[in-house]
């Protein structure tokens, strides 16, 4: 499974995805065009020579990058095995708490779209206090918590029902409207002075 390439920040969960092996391949196209370029001007069998070299190195490099890939795709979880099928316990509540539909953000304090999100957030946790359960988790902080939720890119918002089901992911950016208007796609409204419809 690769990273998903959405134009946000390049703060994409750690390891080895098919971006950097992209860019790693084209370092190494760019290192074999200066290798030729410079045979041209050396001896011939000192070039075959140096070309040999390039080559290893390049098999090398190549054989590397695959195994980072194949270990990073081993780490990330099967379709049958998704973060929505394992009910989540909320983070922040008391075992007589009642339990609320929850949006989880996964993202870095230092990322630019996650910063965006952040007034978001914190508008959304005060306005439906009660409602709903706002949470933030920081993965440059918690590694663990990327590989928990299954998150390639951040950052990722997470819909709960109140069961603790996951009902939608999203990457990137999400605005209060947007976030808002998935809720009652979902069947979950939240009106000042009610209870949660779901």
């Amino acid at each position: 499974m690769g990273i998903i390439i959405l134009g946000q920040c390049p703060c994409d969960s750690p390891g080895m995805g098919v971006t950097d092996i992209f860019v790693l391949a084209g370092v190494m196209v760019v290192l074999f065009w200066m290798a030729r370029k410079a045979n041209k001007k050396e001896n011939y069998n000192e070039g075959k020579i140096g070309m040999k070299k390039l080559g290893i190195v390049i098999v090398l490099v190549v054989g590397i990058g695959f195994v980072l890939w194949a270990k990073q795709k081993d780490k990330m979880p099967s379709s049958g095995d998704t973060a929505s099928s394992q009910p989540v316990a909320n983070v922040s509540a008391s075992p007589t708490a009642l339990v609320l539909p929850r949006l989880l953000d996964l993202g870095a304090d230092k990322c630019i779209p996650c910063k965006m999100m952040k007034p978001i957030l914190e508008e959304l946790k005060k306005e439906f206090e009660g409602k709903l359960q706002v949470d933030f988790i920081d993965v440059w902080e918690n590694p663990g918590a990327g590989e928990q939720y299954g998150i390639q890119s951040i950052p990722t918002q997470i819909f709960y029902d109140s069961s603790g089901k996951e009902l939608y992911r999203h990457v990137g950016f999400f605005s209060k409207a947007d976030i808002l208007g998935k809720w009652k796609e979902l069947g979950i409204t939240f009106e000042k002075g009610n209870r949660s419809g779901r």
